[in-house]
């Protein structure tokens, strides 16, 4: 599996490589607060809110096996990986606190990126 860190000044979100129709699971319980694609940059997004004012956001979906307002597990299967425009599988993840993205690579410091 490789890892590409969105290096955009508007977000700090994980690029995880996949296989189309793999599985995407929640990080944690909580409930669905958006599903849509209104922000073109993320394809079909996912934003879960969790406790303690975190949200985790999963971009790029196929298909999608929750609804706005589910409560949801930890390890739920919220959705797939689905395929861009140019047939690269990818996922697009982030957390964020209080509305501010947090680094994930100071989350998972070993997390080997690959760049893009």
């Amino acid at each position: 599996m490789s890892f590409f860190y969105n290096y955009s000044a508007n977000n700090q979100g994980l690029e995880i490589e996949g296989v189309q129709g793999q599985s995407v699971f929640s990080v944690a319980k909580g409930k669905v607060v958006y599903i849509g694609d209104t922000f073109k940059n993320y394809g079909k997004l996912i934003i879960i809110k969790h406790a303690n004012n975190y949200l985790s956001m999963y971009g790029f979906n196929k298909n999608i096996f929750i609804k706005l307002n589910d409560q949801v597990s930890e390890n739920q299967k919220i959705s797939t990986i689905g395929c861009l425009d140019n047939n690269l599988s990818k996922l697009y993840f982030e957390i964020r606190f209080k509305g501010n993205p947090i680094n994930l690579l100071k989350l998972f410091p070993n997390i080997k990126l690959k760049q893009h």
